[in-house]
């Protein structure tokens, strides 16, 4: 089998021994509460975006009071990814036209108090204050939902808004996040957050815009062992939409240190070369500057590798989800590379919103080549075939 990286995904897990230890036994509570309640995932390297509207010299507005509906310019202080760490830059955010960080897309409940701007009308905030993670998230929400709704626009299909995020500090893991219906659960390490994490949430609810979220219904998976690619659509699904718009196949990695870490650009192929998520979670484990930030989360994932529960041992067994999906994200990484990034945003959104809630990759790729031009559709098919897809 060749070197593949390892993504790192995890707190599914912990959630689903919860779940197993208080007697949960019908598989679709199993099921649900995984999907529905997902944690966020470590990955590699930060992104390295800096566009040149945030490199620009912005001039201050004063404002003498905390703007609740927005009349002029509003800047804020958001964090950029570099390499390890955010650069504080000083940025225009979007309008406020709901209530102070609030517009059609997105809003917060609740707010942090002192949320005001300093003597230049700019709610700048220092990078260890918690109020930062708040217009830290308010300005990459709204941009990446702001992209999309141009897609989905153009392709006559739903379109997002009144996203609500409900955010929170938690150091004890390095996120802890989770999207269901129209809202995002998030927690931050640390307020400088790694907003592709937040990109991920956004893309699972672009995807039930599409095609609602996942739950029980007549077509929902009856097995771990469906389930497990069913969730890598889903999961696929977010961390392409997050690494397309951000530029980057790394999706969500800041606080990874030693651990593993996860990228869209990983080749994996069926059946001989698929990671399991008890692999990934031994990488976890053994990423000792990563254990010694989270010692509490660490033992969680010890404990879960030396259960003797038999359902737990088989699906910790079973290629994770969020690295089996790029047998569907690499080709079209690549092929956003090649071909551009705006058709492959446009070839993808149309071929989710054509399949099921609960579909397989090999329905995925034959979707994805029948809506795709004909220089795409050569070039994806070749892929698809070297990675085992298309057998059938």
């Amino acid at each position: 089998m060749p070197t593949i990286l390892i993504i790192i995904k995890y707190t599914h897990i912990i959630r689903l021994i919860d779940i197993l230890i208080k007697k949960y036994i019908s598989m679709e509570q199993v099921l649900g509460h995984i999907m529905l309640n997902k944690a966020s995932h470590l990955l590699v390297m930060a992104l390295s975006i800096i566009s040149s509207a945030a490199d620009a010299q912005l001039s201050s507005v004063p404002v003498s009071s905390p703007p609740q509906l927005q009349t002029s310019l509003q800047y804020g202080q958001i964090g950029v990814a570099q390499v390890k760490s955010q650069i504080a830059l000083k940025v225009v955010l979007q309008p406020f036209t709901t209530g102070l960080l609030a517009n059609d897309l997105v809003h917060f409940d609740p707010l942090p108090g002192n949320l005001v701007p300093d003597e230049h009308g700019c709610l700048c905030f220092p990078v260890d204050d918690d109020r930062f993670a708040f217009v830290h998230a308010y300005y990459y929400a709204t941009a990446v939902i702001e992209d999309y709704n141009i897609l989905l626009s153009e392709l006559n299909l739903p379109t997002v808004k009144d996203v609500l995020i409900r955010l929170k500090k938690d150091q004890s893991n390095p996120g802890d996040d989770s999207a269901h219906g129209n809202i995002i659960d998030a927690t931050f390490y640390r307020p400088a957050f790694d907003y592709t994490t937040l990109g991920h949430e956004v893309g699972h609810i672009i995807h039930f815009a599409l095609k609602g979220p996942p739950g029980p219904e007549p077509e929902a998976p009856t097995s771990m062992e469906v389930d497990a690619e069913q969730q890598g659509i889903g999961e696929g699904t977010a961390n392409l939409l997050s690494a397309l718009h951000f530029g980057n196949p790394v999706v969500q990695s800041l606080d990874a240190f030693d651990a593993p870490v996860q990228s869209i650009d990983t080749f994996v192929r069926y059946p001989d070369a698929m990671i399991s998520t008890r692999q990934m979670m031994e990488g976890l484990r053994d990423a000792a500057v990563f254990s010694s930030h989270f010692p509490q989360f660490h033992q969680s994932i010890v404990d879960t590798l030396s259960s003797s529960d038999p359902a737990v041992k088989n699906y910790i067994a079973l290629p994770d989800p969020y690295l089996s999906s790029s047998i569907i994200n690499q080709p079209l990484w690549h092929a956003a590379n090649r071909f551009g990034v705006r058709p492959v945003k446009l070839l993808y959104l149309a071929a989710i919103a054509d399949l099921r809630t609960y579909t397989h990759y090999n329905d995925l790729a034959k979707k994805l080549l029948e809506k795709a031009s004909p220089e795409i559709r050569a070039f994806l098919e070749n892929e698809f075939v070297l990675r085992g897809l298309l057998a059938q």
